[in-house]
């Protein structure tokens, strides 16, 4: 949907209230909002789940993943580099 005005009168149409809302559950929508999230989480210093995330899916084991856990820090890298 690329309308972004809109009337007042539309907002009673249930189809158009159904595409809107069709729109805002779609992947796109869902995509931004994770990458966002994402984004969001690096800069307030959550990045050891993203980064065992990465270990996992370069096939390291578990029981190294969670020896790797336990000695993992968040440094804050992205605070210092914006």
């Amino acid at each position: 949907m690329n309308t972004v005005i809109f009337r007042d009168e539309d907002i009673l149409n249930p189809d158009f209230r159904l595409a809107i809302i069709k729109e805002i559950e779609g992947d796109e929508n869902r995509a931004r909002k994770a990458k966002a999230l994402r984004r969001f989480e690096v800069f307030r210093d959550q990045v050891v789940k993203y980064v065992m995330q990465r270990l996992r899916a370069q096939g390291f084991k578990e029981s190294t993943i969670q020896v790797m856990l336990q000695r993992a820090s968040n440094i804050s890298i992205c605070k210092k580099i914006v």
